[in-house]
């Protein structure tokens, strides 16, 4: 007597759950790491950025005994930043004293935390006194007279960005 076996070969429902459930938990680890390492490449970035304008800013201080105080002579030192690292494409402040002796940069990285180069040194700015870039270098307000600049502008922040 020949007996048919009426069972098909395959998974069952609850099989195909589980392996569906497993990728979307590692699909879901794998996307915070990225973002994880991602937010940490673009502060690196930004660091080295912040690092590169110091450099800038004091060969033009030992060519001109002073920094630069206004958009013209910054224009001079042809500082570059990186393109995608910054939280919003024209958030670059630079301020003087008004004796154009000392320097703040204040930047805001893609994933919000923000940092100051004051006088060379990168600062976190939960590391410093809280204020504006200006405030930094002990400046108050915001005046074109003491070298305050913020690219609002494309065009300007177009040539700063590699």
């Amino acid at each position: 007597m020949i007996t048919i076996n009426n069972k098909q070969p395959g998974f069952t429902i609850v099989e195909l759950l589980i392996v569906v459930v497993v990728i979307g938990i590692l699909a879901a680890i794998v996307i915070v790491a990225y973002n994880g390492i991602q937010n940490s490449a673009n502060e690196a970035a930004v660091k080295s950025d912040l690092g590169n304008i110091a450099k800038k800013l004091e060969l033009y201080r030992i060519e001109n005994a002073s920094y630069p105080a206004n958009e013209t002579e910054l224009d001079t030192t042809d500082i570059k930043v990186s393109k995608s690292s910054y939280l919003i494409r024209n958030n670059i402040y630079y301020c003087t004293t008004s004796d154009k002796q000392r320097y703040a940069v204040g930047v805001y990285v893609s994933n919000g935390t923000q940092y100051y180069l004051v006088d060379g040194s990168i600062k976190n700015a939960s590391d410093v006194n809280t204020g504006n870039t200006c405030s930094q270098v002990g400046v108050s307000g915001n005046s074109q007279g003491t070298g305050y600049k913020s690219w609002t502008s494309p065009p300007r922040w177009a040539d700063w960005v590699e």
